[in-house]
């Protein structure tokens, strides 16, 4: 435990034998935990609440147990910070629900025992994070997480930061996206498949400062950076991912590009000018759902430079895409759209489109 009023420094000294080494755990007590990484893989420190700040030094394992809120603070340099949920298969004690470990770039991982929100502050750099959840056992992770990206780097080669989320249980996973500005969205994994947030059972992920973070008293104020890159990885559960448009405002009307990627279960949405979502390995029975809410919207969906066949069928005006490899791309299915724009490319493309689709299309 910390203390109010006296800084505390532990120095583990040189690990002995073939154990993993010294091991610090945090009694966090209900109070808010920002971890903070050293000059050297085994350095860094803890603060509590309002309490001192814990150094440490020669530490190899690192643990945080009942902290209402943990912060991730990054560096200047280009970071990979890893968030993994876990249970009891990988470490004891943990059953997934609101059990995870961070990692910045080469330091040691920490494990956060029932600890329901999470604050990434990347800080500066062209930064890498990814999020593996749920844990093995499926059970409903249950989280709160802010994900802030900093400032991108600058100058030839900049990547700007890049978010990954990944549903690694290999069943189908449903997972919500709206994009709110050019560097922010709300990611939410809908552990019911109700195709809305449910707090009590459901993880919700926000990227970047749109809508605004609110205050936590005894945190810093994160670096207010978003994220440039947004990735979803299925890893071939077959999953259901639904965009949403109107962003923060209920009402706009907004326009989804749909752009295939090189397998049949990739691809990426785009809404306006807000911050893409592109998806990997979604399973080849999964689906892209589509829907504009409010607002007059319209859906563009881009062909490839091959002979395609695209379709749109009767009632739902659900997009098909068939290669003319044979490759069967996945379905896009629209809600809620008052107009389908195709867009063929190049190729001797065929297009069948229902009679009684559910709203106009184009055909370019």
């Amino acid at each position: 435990t910390t203390d109010p009023a006296i800084p505390i420094f532990i120095d583990g000294g040189d690990p002995i034998g073939s154990s993993a080494g010294d091991t610090l755990n945090i009694i966090a007590g209900g109070m808010g935990v920002v971890a903070e990484v050293g000059p050297e893989s085994d350095e860094g420190g803890f603060i509590v609440g309002a309490n001192e700040r814990v150094s440490f030094d020669h530490i190899e394992a690192l643990g945080v147990i009942g902290a209402a809120k943990a912060f991730i603070v990054g560096t200047g340099a280009d970071d990979d910070i890893t968030i993994i949920a876990r249970d009891a298969s990988t470490h004891a004690g943990t059953d997934g629900v609101q059990d995870f470990t961070t990692q910045v770039s080469a330091n040691a991982p920490i494990l956060w025992v029932d600890t329901p929100l999470l604050v990434v502050d990347a800080q500066a750099g062209d930064d890498d994070i990814v999020m593996r959840a749920p844990a093995p056992n499926g059970a409903n992770w249950n989280m709160t997480a802010w994900i802030y990206g900093g400032a991108p780097a600058a100058g030839p080669g900049d990547e700007g930061d890049r978010f990954e989320l990944a549903t690694p249980q290999g069943t189908p996973d449903s997972i919500l996206y709206t994009p709110t500005a050019v560097d922010a969205g709300i990611l939410v994994i809908d552990e019911t498949a109700t195709g809305a947030y449910v707090p009590v059972t459901d993880t919700i992920i926000q990227l970047g400062n749109v809508p605004p973070m609110p205050p936590m008293p005894g945190f810093p104020l994160p670096d207010p950076g978003g994220i440039e890159t947004l990735v979803y990885d299925g890893e071939a559960g077959n999953d259901l991912l639904t965009i949403f448009g109107d962003g923060v405002v209920g009402g706009t009307s907004d326009i989804f590009v749909h752009t295939p990627g090189t397998a049949a279960d990739d691809g990426t949405v785009l809404v306006n000018s807000h911050l893409a979502i592109q998806y990997t390995d979604l399973g080849l029975t999964g689906t892209v759902t589509t829907d504009g809410l409010g607002g007059t919207d319209t859906l563009n969906i881009v062909g490839t430079n091959q002979n395609d066949i695209i379709g749109v069928t009767a009632v739902t005006g659900t997009i098909t895409h068939t290669l003319s490899s044979g490759a069967v791309r996945v379905p896009v299915a629209q809600m809620n759209m008052e107009s389908v724009v195709i867009d063929g490319l190049n190729g001797d493309d065929t297009f069948n489109i229902a009679g009684n689709s559910p709203s106009p299309t184009t055909v370019n």
